[in-house]
């Protein structure tokens, strides 16, 4: 029998974001690499939205669950369509079992409030559309954010291997906590530049065996994070960690750089904010 890459309860704990960085990041890859996995965490995360429905979660669980899931609107989306879906499978099972052949036909577009059986046909058609033009969107966004994540994982691997350096453009920057006051670090986008290095000044004093960087742009759910990047001794003796970002995901708009630097025991610790802007 084929040992379990990850059980079901660590599947359950990642998908309550209650995992640290570093058993994210392996379950993360798991689910991109090994389809086995990919499928038990989709099917995990299916029973664990059918508990919440079912309002069968411990508070605690509750909590985490509202914080991963009711945040971005494409998942605010997903519960939507889930609930919606249920409902409607409860009072057709409901109707089923209480009512006749005619019964039905009267009783269940009551409860929609129509008077009209005949238009619960197309009302119901539209439901059915709807479900599923949703949940196109759902795969088409994950596969996009799975695309994404791969892009950055091997642009910041070997970055010497995937680019000319004539294609890349290098902004400097300093922490917020010690920038003097003026204005942002300014980027305009140029149709020669594929990546857009951000060299960020690390001024704490300790130094961490990893770090991970959250690239936000300010005002939207827009947000890039990529693991694994360590410190580097620049010419003038300051430390520094590099992050390359793929130019076409930078629209204009503010962005905040938060970097994150991860203990030995995986834990995340010291952190450092930056900013920049991107102006066509």
């Amino acid at each position: 029998m084929k040992e379990e890459l990850v059980t079901d309860a660590e599947i359950r704990q990642f998908l309550l974001g209650s995992v640290d960085d570093s058993e994210r990041q392996r379950i993360e890859s798991l689910f991109m690499s090994d389809p086995e996995s990919n499928q038990r965490i989709l099917i995990a995360e299916d029973d664990l939205i059918e508990d919440f429905l079912e309002n069968s979660l411990a508070p605690t669980d509750r909590d985490k669950f509202l914080a991963q899931y009711g945040q971005a609107p494409q998942q605010q989306r997903r519960l939507r369509i889930s609930r919606s879906i249920r409902e409607y499978a409860a009072a057709e099972s409901n109707l089923g079992q209480t009512a006749s052949a005619i019964g039905k036909q009267r009783a269940f577009p009551s409860k929609l409030g129509l008077r009209n059986p005949r238009l619960f046909i197309p009302i119901a058609a539209a439901v059915t559309i709807a479900g599923i033009v949703g949940i196109v969107g759902l795969v088409r966004s994950n596969n996009r954010r799975v695309a994404i994540e791969r892009e950055l994982v091997e642009l910041n691997a070997r970055p010497d291997l995937h680019t000319n350096p004539s294609q890349v453009i290098s902004l400097a920057l300093r922490p917020v906590s010690i920038r003097s006051v003026g204005p942002e670090t300014k980027l305009t986008p140029r149709a020669d530049i594929r990546v857009v290095e951000l060299d960020l000044l690390w001024i704490q004093k300790e130094q961490f065996p990893d770090y991970y960087v959250l690239v936000r742009r300010v005002g939207t759910n827009e947000e890039f994070r990529v693991s694994g990047l360590h410190i580097e001794r620049g010419p003038t003796g300051a430390n520094s960690i590099r992050v390359r970002l793929p130019s076409h995901l930078l629209r204009d708009g503010l962005y905040q750089v938060t970097l994150t630097g991860i203990g030995s025991d995986g834990a995340a610790s010291q952190s450092e904010e930056y900013n920049f802007v991107v102006a066509g």
